[in-house]
């Protein structure tokens, strides 16, 4: 019996999602520091200028993030003038939550950075995606091959199966697509 191939990190679809997703988080960030937000302080006015969302719980729900941290940001958002909060009138425990002058301002000086990074994943995972559709209708439209010529391998074959995977051919696919977008986008924040 032949040992296992070793895992192979960098070859992990999770691994390399992980670190797509740390890539065009930083670059969001770095851009959004420039107008004094934060991921989080931008989330925040997202959700109740876009979104009209104006309670905390329901902020923190679009958000995925805890009500706690939900409620430290709005105090902060709060004393730095970028939201205004109000207690209800029949029920004191209730919290609304609007967006200030100032913190539309800085929303939509956001606004270029947001679409720039979210720009350069479309176009990096599009240009992927074109390729592989010019491959594969390429494929489609090849003269079938004759028994004498050598074939263009089809799917390769799932462990302990004598039946190729043609799942396997999207992973590898993706593998692919996911290293060259790291290697494309990791690097500094282009100013725009």
């Amino acid at each position: 019996m032949t040992d296992p191939a070793p895992y192979r990190l960098h070859m992990s679809v999770g691994y390399l999602l992980t670190r797509s997703a740390r890539i065009q988080e930083r670059r969001l960030e770095e851009g959004l520091r420039q107008v004094g937000l934060t991921r989080i302080t931008w989330c925040i006015l997202l959700a109740v200028h876009v979104e009209g969302l104006r309670r905390p719980s329901g902020i923190a729900e679009f958000i995925g993030i805890d009500r706690t941290a939900t409620s430290r940001a709005l105090r902060q958002m709060e004393a730095e003038g970028l939201v205004a909060r109000t207690v209800g009138t029949g029920d004191r425990r209730t919290t609304s939550v609007e967006a200030t002058a100032e913190g539309l301002a800085r929303l939509d000086r956001a606004r270029p950075h947001a679409e720039h990074n979210a720009d350069c994943l479309a176009r990096s995972l599009l240009r992927d995606l074109a390729e592989n559709l010019a491959d594969d209708l390429g494929d489609t439209l090849s003269p079938p091959r004759t028994s004498g010529q050598s074939q263009k391998p089809t799917t390769p074959l799932a462990p302990n199966d004598a039946e190729p995977d043609p799942a396997l051919n999207d992973v590898e696919a993706l593998r692919q697509m996911l290293t060259r977008l790291i290697l494309s986008e990791d690097r500094p924040l282009q100013k725009f």
